[in-house]
C-alpha cells in the first residue's frame, strides 16, 4: 500500500493516492474519498486537500516521473477555491514516503521518490492495493 503520514511543524498530512486517507485516527473528519488531508493547529479538525475521483495523471520530465493531481478538496482552507494536491512521483529504490514541498494558491505540492514510479510514463503504477494509470497521451 502506498501511504504517507507527515508531520511538519504545526501541520500533519495524511496521503493515500490510491484509496483515500480515512485510515488514521488523526485525520478524523476528513472525507473518506480524500487522498490527502491536512490537520493544523490553527484549524478545527482535518480538511481534505484532494479527492480520489478527481485524479489526473500527466507525464513528467522523464520516463521515470509522473505528476498526479487531485482537486475538489475543502474550500474552507482557501478563499474562493477548493484545495488541490499535486504529487510528483520520481523513480527511487524503495517504496519511499512523500516529502512536502510547499503550498501556494491552495495547491499542496509533494514529491514522492519510489520504485513504483520507475518507467511510470509507460505503464500503470500498481501495488497490491493500488492502481494509478499511466499518463494519457496529449490530444492530437
Amino acid at each position: 500500500m502506498i501511504i504517507g503520514l507527515l508531520r511538519i511543524k504545526a501541520r500533519t498530512f495524511s496521503i493515500n493516492p490510491c484509496r483515500g486517507t480515512n485510515l488514521d485516527s488523526t485525520m478524523m473528519g476528513c472525507a473518506q474519498n480524500s487522498i490527502a488531508c491536512v490537520s493544523e493547529e490553527s484549524i478545527a479538525g482535518s480538511k481534505s486537500i484532494g479527492l480520489v475521483e478527481t485524479r489526473v495523471v500527466v507525464a513528467g520530465a522523464t520516463k521515470d516521473q509522473i505528476k498526479v493531481s487531485y482537486d475538489s478538496g475543502s474550500d474552507s482552507l482557501c478563499t474562493g477555491r477548493s484545495a488541490k494536491t499535486e504529487i510528483s512521483f520520481v523513480c527511487g529504490n524503495t517504496l519511499g514516503t512523500p516529502k512536502y514541498l510547499d503550498s501556494k494558491d491552495c495547491v499542496y505540492r509533494f514529491i514522492w521518490e519510489s520504485y513504483v514510479a520507475c518507467n511510470a510514463s509507460a505503464r500503470p503504477i500498481t501495488t497490491k492495493q493500488c492502481y494509478i494509470p499511466p499518463p494519457q497521451p496529449p490530444p492530437v
